[in-house]
């Protein structure tokens, strides 16, 4: 045996007979609780070492180094390495710099091979900037094949941890029976094989594992001490370097599209993009491609022909991978690993591992996570993941995560979807490409309760999809996904317009792919439109000082939990030039689009000197005109219709030409998209007013609006038969203009006397107005069948407590809120309800989420399908409450639940809500109220609340109720209304 002490620096070890040792640096993947039970490709030769020699070798020859390589593949950092020399001793320096995702770093060196003894030991000095670098022994179990790869077992035996920084100190590690006892229980775990032994392992080398986190830090490796040695036997060696029954990694001929994360920015297939994709229902490869998606989730990762079928046409395919099998409730204890991913599902590119993940679900998701990375050993293709919360706990496993909420028909702005969106970036730690889903359609908890009632379907409104792109786009997100749960069907009008509309928002990505790939987000520019006052002058220099600070926000916020008080435009710089990405919000189109347009904005940009700027879309470039102010560049935007593009650049002779050659190719495509879409909503509103005219009296200038409408798309159509493709995208977008303030129009006159547009299900949408008027004209008519208040308990003059008569009261568990609720006496108004949160002093390191910190909710009431439930109550702000809390009060029903939540802007004096409820297939009825969290503090009142109940006329409960004859119909068959629904995976 014998003992050596090694400096760094050189670059090879050699053995007696000068042969050179070769590295063992192929290993990959991620090391859970630093194990890595690989497949690395290991070519160990020994060092000819004397059996005899008794006294301990000291050596630092330049013939015989360590050589320390970063041995695993990283997604979120940049490892560099270099050789130097401090005073007068070799080191080796090691750079990490961390884009935003925590992610584990590996530094390897091989040392001469040597039977694991109880007397081996090893140090190693290291002078480092970050704590928590973990010193360990490469250890391989020649006996123990892998079963995802058929070579020798490797995992690491763990020694000690650096606590302190920025000074030399010496690491340890030793070989002990409760260390390799503890390596061996985690192999065991992780492949469910408690046969696994350690009989003649092997120690082939050392191993550094930290964790890179968010920013820079740099390590120096000095001198390192091991030994002693004991030589393993040759056929030993031999065993662990023959030829294995697998290929190795890099030889593995890839049958899949790559993705990959590089420079902050998506790779598909070795080119950067913003990732366009939605779940598979079977449609013809033709149609995809129509949709110009980029990639495609296929659920079933047994579809291997649907699958194959999807690479060949060179779209990614993403897939759910299969489930271990684990201990019930216990996610550690593994009884079923997952077989080998590379040969089981050869053509997918990435792992989609669900969608709206909870923060309960998160133990699992993990897990799951964990031993698809250890099947997919080979190519360790990136794994996706759509949350609910705490992003940035799941980011540390999850590659790219997604983040989002479906906001059509609720009481959330677009606007504030944008904001959750950037806002939930940075509090998971500045997520490197996260991904979100946009509504094509209706949940599924609407469709199925539509459905149940016989009422019409509501429609996702094409702007609506469009609006969902810009909110992702402008929060700087790298993948769209849009969500839909059946086949497009081309040939119905419903289900093209959303074809179209998905094909028209991704050929706007592809034409800006190259500024938003690996664009940054500067911070976001207020548009000022014409009548406004302009910013006082110190506000603007201080948005540009900002502005050359770096900050994250110029003269626009988008921090808060409500929408944008204005239109803005996110600054978005890369490769030289600057993408102004100005998107029009609004409090309403959620719900029914509003207009999303201006005649002129204006917005000033700051820019070099020689900088110009031009405005860009599908269908057309042009020049603006350079007006050179104190800030930059003074631009202006003429017929803003919901969003508008801008590229500022330098060096136009470089960007121009390479555009002007895309949109030329775009071009034909996107007018004649434009005006067939404009066509498409023209007849399907057209159709919506005449339905209403039956239930009630149209406004007088709908009318008009839609003959623009129509005179603007024969003229469209008229450009587009003559080539002029940019006039004819212009004329189109016109038409959709005027037919969308056309039901603006019909949706302000039905929610003229609503608290919200929430407080029906029927004014939510402008597909579904026929069905509110009928709704209102049946509670008007049936007025004196209306019961008594059911809620004897509502005006809270006979609770002593919450807590009495059925009352329920749920507060959030591990919350960043403190909360209480009780029964308070009022001057004027006599005993309320009082509802109150308030950040408690450890919210900084409590996980954020959106769920709502204390929910009440009223006693249950019996109902049958068709009755008609109406809620009415009065509310006001308590005096503790925080200026910044807008609404913070949410109010909801069983029957609906909270999507269909009524969130009503309130303030110190009492104001009435009321809530219209028809009732499906529920037993009974309750209230919840709900404080959203939003706030420092959030104190509420409620008093004289009341349930009321309109009871059903027939067993069916259809309410069929024409407007104009003012009569009473109801479905005369007696059956129930069909209860078939679709089912989806999020909600």
């Amino acid at each position: 045996m014998m003992s050596s002490k090694i400096q760094t620096g050189i670059t090879f070890l050699k053995s007696a007979d000068g042969q050179c040792q070769a590295d063992f640096f192929n290993a990959r993947g991620r090391v859970s609780r630093f194990l890595l039970a690989g497949c690395s490709s290991l070519f160990i030769l020994l060092i000819a070492m004397s059996a005899l020699a008794a006294e301990d070798q000291v050596t630092g020859q330049a013939d015989q180094p360590l050589k320390w390589r970063s041995v695993r593949k990283l997604i979120h950092t940049q490892v560099t390495h270099k050789s130097t020399v401090q005073d007068k001793i070799p080191v080796e320096r090691f750079r990490l710099q961390n884009q935003g995702t925590p992610e584990e770093v590996e530094i390897r060196a091989g040392l001469p091979a040597s039977m694991l003894h109880n007397d081996f030991e090893a140090s190693v000095k290291v002078h480092s900037t970050a704590a928590g670098l973990h010193l360990g022994l490469v250890l391989i179990l020649p006996h123990q094949p892998d079963p995802r790869t058929g070579k020798p077992l490797e995992s690491i035996v763990v020694g000690d941890t650096l606590r302190s920084v920025n000074q030399w100190q010496t690491m340890n590690v030793k070989v002990t029976q409760k260390v390799v006892e503890a390596a061996l229980r985690r192999i065991r775990a992780d492949l469910n094989r408690p046969d696994i032994r350690t009989q003649e392992a092997i120690i082939a080398g050392l191993a550094i594992v930290v964790e890179a986190s968010p920013g820079e830090a740099f390590f120096d490796i000095g001198e390192a001490r091991f030994g002693p040695l004991i030589e393993p036997s040759k056929a030993l060696m031999q065993l662990v370097s023959s030829p294995q029954t697998q290929p190795d990694p890099i030889e593995q001929v890839r049958s899949f599209i790559p993705l990959d994360v590089e420079l902050g920015g998506l790779m598909l297939g070795d080119q950067p993009v913003i990732l366009r994709l939605a779940p598979d229902h079977g449609e013809q490869i033709e149609t995809i491609r129509q949709f110009r998606l980029n990639a495609v989730w296929v659920p079933d990762y047994r579809d291997t022909d649907r699958a194959k079928e999807l690479f060949d046409a060179k779209i990614g395919v993403l897939a759910t991978p299969p489930h271990p099998e684990f201990e019930p409730g216990d996610f550690s204890r593994l009884i079923q690993a997952l077989p080998p991913l590379d040969q089981q599902c050869p053509n997918v590119s990435a792992w989609i591992q669900g969608t709206r993940v909870t923060p309960e679900e998160h133990a699992h998701l993990l897990a799951w996570s964990r031993e698809v990375r250890s099947a997919d050993r080979t190519f360790q293709r990136l794994q996706m993941a759509d949350v609910t919360a705490a992003e940035g706990a799941v980011a540390r496993e999850i590659d790219l995560v997604g983040i989002g909420r479906h906001v059509v028909g609720r009481d959330i702005t677009f606007g504030a979807l944008r904001n959750m969106l950037v806002r939930r970036q940075q509090s998971g730690g500045q997520l490197s490409c996260p991904w979100t889903w946009v509504q094509t359609e209706p949940s599924s908890a609407q469709q199925a309760w539509r459905q149940n009632l016989g009422f019409r379907p509501a429609t996702i409104e094409p702007e609506q999809i469009q609006q969902g792109v810009y909110a992702a786009l402008s929060a700087g997100y790298k993948g769209v996904g849009f969500w839909k749960t059946h086949a497009l069907e081309l040939e119905n009008p419903a289900d093209r317009e959303t074809a179209i509309a998905i094909e028209l928002a991704c050929m706007e990505i592809e034409l800006l792919e190259p500024f938003l790939a690996r664009g940054r987000i500067d911070g976001y520019l207020a548009l000022q439109t014409r009548g406004q006052e302009k910013n006082p002058r110190g506000r603007g220099a201080e948005s540009r000082l900002n502005s050359a600070l770096g900050g994250r926000t110029v003269g626009a916020t988008v921090s808060g939990y409500e929408g944008p008080e204005t239109h803005d435009a996110a600054v978005i710089s890369g490769k030289g030039n600057t993408l102004i990405l100005a998107t029009a919000w609004d409090n309403v189109s959620q719900f029914v689009p509003g207009p999303m347009y201006e005649k002129e904005v204006s917005l000033v940009v700051a820019s070099s000197e020689t900088a110009s700027a031009w405005q860009i879309s599908t269908t057309g470039v042009y020049g603006l005109p350079r007006e050179v102010t104190a800030g930059g560049l003074a631009l202006k935007i003429s017929d803003f219709d919901q969003c508008a593009a801008l590229i500022i650049s330098s060096n136009p002779t470089a960007l121009l030409p390479g555009l002007e050659q895309k949109i030329h190719a775009l071009a034909p495509v996107a007018a004649a998209r434009l005006a067939e879409l404009a066509s498409l909503k023209y007849v399907r509103v057209l159709r919506t007013v005449e339905m209403l005219r039956a239930e009630h009296t149209v406004p007088p200038n709908v009318d008009a609006l839609l003959s623009q409408s129509k005179q603007l798309l024969d003229r469209s159509e008229f450009e587009l038969s003559t080539n002029d493709y940019h006039e004819a995208a212009l004329r189109a977008r016109d038409a959709m203009r005027y037919a969308r303030q056309a039901q603006h129009v019909c949706w302000n006159d039905a929610i003229r006397n609503l608290t919200s547009p929430s407080a029906t299900p029927h004014a939510a949408s402008f597909s579904t107005l026929p069905d509110h008027w009928k709704l209102m004209h049946y509670l008007e008519q049936q007025q004196q069948r209306l019961s008594d208040n059911l809620l004897a308990s509502g005006d809270f003059e006979a609770l002593r407590s919450v807590s009495q008569n059925g009352w329920k009261v749920d507060v959030l568990p591990k919350s960043s809120y403190l909360t209480t609720t009780d029964i308070v006496q009022d001057s004027r108004a006599g005993r309320t309800l009082r509802m109150i949160a308030w950040k408690s002093a450890d919210a900084a390191h409590t996980v954020q989420t959106d769920a709502m910190p204390l929910l009440v909710t009223t006693p249950e009431i019996p109902v049958s399908s068709g009755d008609v439930m109406l809620v009415t109550g009065r509310v006001r702000k308590g005096p503790a409450t925080s200026l910044e809390a807008r609404r913070p009060l949410v109010i909801f029903d069983s029957e609906l639940g909270p999507e269909s939540s009524v969130r009503a802007d309130i303030d110190s004096e009492w104001s009435r809500f009321e809530i219209i409820r028809p009732v499906g297939q529920s037993s009974t009825f309750s209230v919840t109220l709900g404080l959203m969290g939003h706030a420092s503090v959030e104190e509420v009142l409620i008093d004289d609340l009341s349930i009321r109940k309109l009871p059903a006329l027939t067993a069916s409960g259809a309410i069929q109720l024409t407007g104009s004859e003012k009569s009473l119909e109801a479905s005369g068959d007696g059956q129930s209304p069909d209860n078939s629904a679709r089912t989806s995976p999020r909600e």
